[in-house]
């Protein structure tokens, strides 16, 4: 009975080191992934600035447009568009480290018709067309670049989410976090859609309309990016804890058979 008492001791005792150990290595890794996570960039914290919201947004193409003269005024609304679109792209190269190559083009295309407006002044009907022709290359740029980023919000963070099981994600902030994620997923959701309901307002009297509902779409998807990069890091100590507990359980379950099986062995050699 006295070798019992002392592999059971023992036993405890590796159990209770192992959760220190867990607690302690938890704890340093929570702090280096903090660390590492507050050195932003100059550029990403200003893209992370202006994406708080829809006027934030526009605040800076709009300041830039008012700065084109009366002479060139047929440019004011193009060039507001154009920062736009600059900005969008900039988050999206920013965020995927990927060239949309089809943005591109549509931005080249845009280039060559604000050329060719320069060509032949006098001829004001040729000129007229091609910066319509210019407007339009700009405005499909947008709708690419915008689609481009929501889907890539949307991958990214399905992907980042589907690395974590439902008992981590269940931990982190007593179930509340995983409440506030698919609100965020299903506003997101609902913003998107309702932009791509109004694609066919482009070009007319309801542009702003559009371009608005879009920004909003990828606002929306970047806040559950934000919001899940805030919580990562507990994300990670969750599913670390989730793992411990449940090998906890397997070393509870051969802790009490090698018990049992000293027991038995020792009823054994009594009888």
């Amino acid at each position: 009975m006295k070798k019992l008492a002392v592999i059971r001791l023992k036993l405890l005792l590796l159990i209770k080191d192992g959760t220190i150990f867990l607690d302690d290595a938890l704890a340093r890794y929570i702090h280096k992934l903090q660390s590492s996570m507050e050195g932003k960039s100059k550029t990403q914290e200003e893209l992370d600035e202006i994406a708080k919201g829809v006027n934030e947004f526009l605040e800076h193409p709009s300041e830039l447009s008012e700065t084109i003269s009366e002479h060139n005024n047929k440019y004011k609304e193009i060039v507001r568009s154009y920062f736009i679109l600059k900005q969008i792209s900039a988050m999206y190269e920013a965020e995927s480290k990927i060239l949309p190559i089809q943005v591109f083009n549509e931005m080249r295309n845009a280039l060559d018709h604000f050329i060719r407006s320069l060509i032949h002044p006098e001829d004001v009907e040729r000129e007229a067309e091609n910066i319509e022709q210019m407007r339009r290359h700009i405005q499909r740029a947008f709708l690419d670049i915008s689609k481009l980023l929501c889907a890539f919000y949307d991958s990214s963070t399905k992907d980042r989410h589907l690395k974590f099981s439902d008992e981590a994600i269940g931990i982190v902030q007593e179930g509340e976090y995983q409440k506030e994620y698919t609100r965020l997923q299903v506003i997101a959701h609902e913003k998107f859609t309702e932009a791509k309901i109004q694609d066919y307002k482009l070009g007319t009297d309801g542009t702003q309309l559009v371009r608005n509902a879009y920004i909003d779409a990828v606002i929306a998807h970047k806040k559950i990016l934000q919001y899940q990069a805030d919580n990562y890091h507990f994300l990670k100590w969750a599913a670390a804890k989730a793992t411990f507990l449940k090998g906890l359980k397997w070393s509870s379950a051969i802790a009490a058979g090698l018990v049992a099986g000293v027991i038995l062995q020792a009823a054994s050699d009594i009888l």
